[in-house]
């Protein structure tokens, strides 16, 4: 491509305004491609998303959309979003995902700089220095009650990881049922706090999880403390007569 090829200053912003939809081309006047272009984010917002989601506040997303435009090349924040229609964080963080799904936006991963590689090394070191200590005090330790207990912990972080399969799924469109917040609790512990980035990242925490989330944790986690809890009785020894 040449030099006289390139779209430089008020040229490509015109291009960019233009967009890429043939349909919005092909109108001869600045206010007929407004007309379409509102006309297919009406579309989009309330057929395709109801197709795919259970949306609350389904007539704020025009709204919502107009807030995300505003905020075009800035730093993602949930919880603003969120507060623009009245809901959380987390639901304003879904609002969004479901957007990215019918491609009227896409959110971009900053650089997160040398933080989370140190963070990394130094959850290793900790790893290795805990198994160490468990090598070396594994004489003294009660096996019977370190088990009972890392049993009951890995159970929790099972139930976690099925809940969070739930919401995975619904994110990429396979299931979109009983997908209404059953409660929210970010008021008193937030998701995207300190507290609740750690409980996120050990057993799947969320502050506002839908139905269908609380549903399969709790089907997956009674039945198995039960059976755990169960098989760890001890069982009575015949005595010999």
């Amino acid at each position: 491509m040449g030099d006289h090829d390139l779209l430089l200053g008020d040229d490509l912003v015109q291009i960019v305004l233009l967009g890429g939809f043939p349909e919005a081309i092909s109108r001869g006047s600045e206010r007929r491609r407004q007309d379409w272009s509102r006309s297919y984010l009406t579309s989009v917002l309330t057929r395709d998303l109801r197709d795919i989601a259970d949306v609350e506040k389904l007539t704020e997303l025009p709204k919502f959309v107009r807030l995300l435009a505003e905020h075009s090349g800035q730093l993602v924040n949930y919880s603003q979003f969120g507060a623009g229609i009245s809901v959380s964080h987390k639901t304003g963080q879904r609002y969004v995902g479901l957007l990215e799904q019918v491609f009227l936006i896409a959110t971009v991963q900053q650089d997160v700089g040398i933080g989370v590689p140190i963070g990394a090394a130094l959850g290793i070191l900790c790893a290795f220095a805990f198994g160490v200590g468990m090598y070396r005090g594994g004489i003294k330790l009660n096996l019977a009650t370190f088990f009972r207990w890392t049993g009951v912990f890995i159970i929790f972080v099972a139930a976690g990881l099925l809940a969070g399969a739930v919401r995975a799924f619904h994110e990429a469109g396979l299931w979109n049922v009983l997908q209404k917040t059953a409660f929210d609790i970010s008021g008193i512990l937030p998701g995207d706090g300190l507290a609740g980035t750690l409980l996120a990242g050990i057993f799947g925490y969320q502050d506002a999880p839908t139905v269908a989330e609380v549903i399969v944790y709790l089907a997956f986690l009674l039945p198995a403390l039960s059976i755990f809890y169960l098989q760890g009785r001890p069982h009575p020894v015949p005595r010999t007569a």
